[in-house]
């Protein structure tokens, strides 16, 4: 009995490390970077991003190929005093065709010059007008050399502004003149994201969880058939906002027409700021948000 009543003298609950090795190092940060960056670099990964990006390239050529082309360039509209001296120097049955709103297809336009000289070519083709997918290439390729340029001159306002500005300019452009391709080609870009990011992060959370090496083919096709799923939940958000705060807009906009309402509809007009201001809060949080979104719905359907 005194051997069971005599108390033990070791502690229960023993300290696994010291608080400073529980502190975060930037060494290990750097090592956790580099590991990261190789597991990027791996073959199956590299080829699943190519073949995203050339599904993404083509969508946007079939888009072109079916469309005007009278979106600016990046010099000059289509419409503007030199192309239109050089048009006035063609034949009558040679010029292209000028749009009721004065825009020139850029296809047309560079068919009429066919048999031109190799300058007046060269100028005809700065200033045609673009596709959709077109003048989103070349304006945030434009972007990319700028920053580039200025990471080489070591001025880093031109090297990290300059790509976000030329962002912002041709998302403003596309929603303004073609708000159709805008949401469409958005829409695919983000299922193609959503598949063929979601199939490395679950190659990524299988290697870290099980360690173990998915096949790439069998992990895309687990990807492909869960597409809505992934989808989904990267597009779920801005849907929601757009079927709650749609309902509110049309009752706004129906009580307008109503009269004698619409004297209150305009002096409670403010009170539409409200859900406007609360989309652009959802919109601005779903684009922050939109990094994770994948992952954690790659992580979450796994088995």
């Amino acid at each position: 009995m005194d051997g069971v009543n005599q108390s033990d003298p070791t502690p229960i609950v023993t300290m696994v490390a010291r608080d400073s090795d529980l502190k975060p190092r930037l060494r290990d940060d750097l090592a956790c970077v580099a590991a990261g960056t190789m597991a990027a670099l791996r073959p199956d990964r590299l080829l699943i991003a190519w073949v995203m990006l050339a599904l993404l390239w083509l969508g946007g050529a079939l888009w072109d190929a079916n469309s005007p082309l009278d979106l600016p360039s990046r010099s000059a509209a289509p419409r503007n005093d030199l192309v239109q001296q050089l048009i006035v120097m063609l034949p009558e049955a040679q010029r292209p065709l000028v749009t009721g709103d004065g825009e020139i297809d850029g296809r047309d336009l560079r068919a009429s010059f066919i048999d031109a000289e190799p300058e007046m070519r060269r100028l005809i083709e700065e200033h045609r007008g673009r596709g959709a997918f077109e003048y989103l290439r070349e304006t945030l390729w434009s972007g990319f050399e700028a920053s580039f340029a200025g990471m080489i001159e070591l001025d880093p306002a031109r090297t990290f502004g300059s790509f976000p500005r030329a962002m912002i300019s041709s998302i403003s452009t596309l929603w303004t003149e073609s708000q159709t391709f805008f949401v469409l080609f958005g829409a695919y870009a983000l299922l193609l994201l959503s598949v063929f990011g979601g199939a490395i992060c679950r190659m990524d959370a299988e290697r870290l969880a099980r360690d173990r090496d998915v096949p790439m083919f069998g992990v895309v096709r687990w990807a492909v058939v869960g597409w809505r799923r992934l989808w989904g939940t990267a597009m779920l958000p801005p849907i929601l906002v757009i079927l709650l705060l749609s309902p509110i807009a049309l009752l706004f906009g129906l009580l307008a027409l109503v009269p004698g309402l619409d004297v209150l509809v305009a002096i409670g007009w403010i009170l539409a700021l409200v859900p406007a201001f609360a989309a652009g809060i959802l919109f601005v949080a779903w684009l922050v948000s939109l990094p994770f979104l994948v992952p954690a719905a790659a992580i979450e359907a796994g088995d």
